[in-house]
């Protein structure tokens, strides 16, 4: 079962993909590997302020989980499908924390915990995750992915 059909079963619809706020594209790519530009928690999943002094981690967990979904949107409407792409290779996780906090793995494992569930084994990426003093547009978190893709017509 591709990851098409798995995003179905958990009853996940994408959102429209996101449009670039200034001078960049959201995604590139080259040699078979699809970099994505960050994603912040703006917009559709409009999670703003500092972790945890304006929003809770759990709050921030679930806009994680939300912006792997924008993320995705991305990636179909680049390649047609997400069954395009054969691993996702890592993911940086920036989140506005107050001073002092240190729960930002476990934010990040809103996003990580969906791509494994949609993507299995290769779903599983190496990641980062950092606390920073501020995001564009006071996001609660931002979120940057590269994957590989299947060579053209080639599917999981």
């Amino acid at each position: 079962m591709g990851a098409e059909a798995r995003l179905a079963g958990l009853g996940l619809v994408l959102p429209e993909p996101r449009k670039p706020m200034a001078g960049y594209t959201m995604a590139t790519s080259t040699g078979g590997v699809l970099y994505l530009s960050g994603h912040p928690s703006t917009g559709r999943s409009a999670l703003l302020g500092r972790v945890p002094d304006e929003v809770s981690p759990d709050e921030a967990h679930a806009a994680a989980q939300s912006v792997a979904l924008d993320l995705l949107a991305t990636i179909r409407s680049v390649t047609g499908s997400l069954d395009a792409v054969e691993r996702i290779l890592a993911v940086t996780v920036m989140v506005n924390a107050a001073p002092g906090f240190g729960g930002h793995p476990q934010i990040a494992d809103g996003a990580s915990s969906l791509l494994s569930d949609l993507y299995g084994e290769s779903g599983i990426h190496s990641r980062v995750a950092f606390g920073v003093s501020s995001l564009p547009g006071n996001a609660t978190l931002e979120i940057s992915m590269v994957a590989a893709l299947l060579p053209a017509g080639q599917a999981l």
